[in-house]
């Protein structure tokens, strides 16, 4: 119908009006989002935007909130302003908001910036107590000489030079880590009450290198001893200090290493620095890690299965021990073994005497053993060539026991005895026993010593312990 409209917007803030109206934002309305205020522009080119007191604002009684009672009866909310009916009364009052008069409110930020200092790079570079000394002696002698004919430059170095070495780098460190108590000292003043070094009484020597005071002026000792020369704690010069006593003593613990140190110097919680620096000691690791140990299986049934004595026995051998056909001076010697046989169920132990390192000698200690003890079901041993025989031995005859009737009935019933091997190479399953050779050896040295029985003399001793 060719009829045009124009919008009209009535705003109750002044400063977002001001926003919306203006290409920049107020101070005070920055926290306002630019592209809320550009999404307003753009949907309203064409409109006019004009202000509204906050008394003729309709919109007031439902933001500020009125009763349901009161808005029935409210002529405002109703029929709106009475200005707002002819557009020559509506208001026309400026918008214009002064950036001088609201300041922008900024947040403060404070940062502190710290200057720390840091170690010599030419320090740490260094591994080597021994190494940084010498090139630093080296360093100062080219410095003296280099004006010089070059005739004295190669010759070995000194100890003078070595030590003034040393005390250059302990001015150094000294002078970063103690600066208010090096300065305090040459000014002759009090050293500040909050210094980790107060108690100790420090003086600057003749080197300027700071020292112990202390109250062993008068004792016959060295200077060094009466006076050790102060090393902070922190300093990488510290820890090459420390690792080369501790080189020294040839790697040995925090005592020694540590008593080396303070015949020179001084270094606050000393102890505590040893240990940190013995810790990280390469080689000192290698030697002080324990080889894993497996976890222990079970044990067998024989074990844990409660049995007359000697049911289940566990066998093994000891020696070789000397033994003397007769007495008298023009006597002879040959080696015999210790049959040791031990109860797998009360641990009970019982020793025998072994002629030989053969099959049949074991084979008679073994009758003996039974004849003595009772018949074994199970016996358990290492897997050494003479009980491998005999277990063979031991199995035709218990064959031959059938066939021939009773000839071995006295030694041994017709069912056997069933033997089990340790694995080869595995001491450790035989445990008990071997346990059991370790007391019968703490007696036997004592009473034998030097001593060669005779067969009789050792089988008396052996039923004895």
């Amino acid at each position: 119908m060719g009829l045009s409209a124009r919008g009209r917007f009535i705003f109750g803030r002044i400063l977002r009006l001001h926003c919306i109206g203006s290409k920049d934002t107020l101070p005070a309305e920055r926290h306002t989002s630019p592209i809320v205020c550009h999404k307003y522009r753009c949907s309203s080119l064409k409109a006019q935007w004009r202000h509204v007191p906050g008394r003729d604002n309709p919109a007031d009684c439902a933001s500020r909130g009125i009763s349901p009672n009161e808005l029935l009866a409210h002529r405002l909310w109703w029929t709106g302003p009475a200005w707002l009916r002819e557009e020559i009364s509506w208001p026309n009052e400026s918008c214009k908001v002064s950036n001088g008069e609201l300041p922008e409110k900024r947040s403060a930020t404070c940062c502190n910036a710290d200057v720390v200092d840091t170690e010599s790079e030419f320090l740490l570079r260094f591994s080597s107590l021994h190494r940084l000394l010498r090139v630093t002696a080296w360093c100062c002698r080219w410095r003296r000489t280099s004006t010089r004919p070059p005739g004295g430059r190669e010759s070995p170095l000194q100890p003078d030079e070595l030590e003034d070495a040393l005390f250059r780098w302990l001015r150094i460190v000294q002078r970063l880590h103690f600066p208010a108590e090096v300065a305090a000292i040459a000014a002759r003043r009090t050293i500040p009450s909050r210094s980790s070094i107060l108690k100790l009484s420090p003086f600057l020597d003749e080197n300027h290198v700071l020292r112990v005071g202390g109250h062993l002026k008068h004792a016959v000792l060295s200077r060094d001893e009466r006076h050790p020369m102060i090393v902070p704690t922190s300093s990488w010069l510290t820890r090459l200090l420390v690792e080369s006593r501790h080189r020294q003593t040839l790697h040995e613990g925090t005592q020694l290493t540590l008593g080396l140190l303070r015949h020179r110097f001084w270094i606050p919680r000393g102890r505590t620095i040893v240990k940190q620096v013995l810790h990280r000691c390469v080689t000192c690791t290698r030697w002080r890690a324990s080889t894993p140990q497996p976890a222990m299986s079970d044990l067998p049934r024989g074990r844990v299965t409660a049995a007359r004595p000697f049911l289940r026995t566990g066998v093994d051998y000891a020696g070789p021990i000397l033994i003397r056909t007769s007495k008298g001076r023009e006597h002879r010697a040959h080696k015999a073994f210790i049959a040791v046989f031990v109860c797998l169920s009360t641990r009970a132990v019982h020793l025998d005497v072994v002629s030989d390192y053969t099959t049949e000698a074991f084979l008679a200690a073994f009758r003996r053993f039974v004849s003595r003890r009772g018949h074994c079901e199970e016996v358990y041993s290492d897997c050494g060539t003479n009980f491998v025989g005999a277990d063979r031995e031991l199995r035709e005859l218990f064959r031959a026991s059938s066939s021939d009737g009773r000839r071995i009935a006295h030694a041994a019933t017709t069912e056997g005895v069933k033997w089990h091997f340790n694995p080869p190479s595995a001491p450790h399953f035989g445990g008990l026993w071997e346990a059991a050779l370790k007391s019968a050896k703490h007696h036997l040295r004592r009473v034998i010593g030097e001593s060669t029985l005779t067969y009789e003399e050792m089988s008396t001793l052996l039923a004895q312990v």
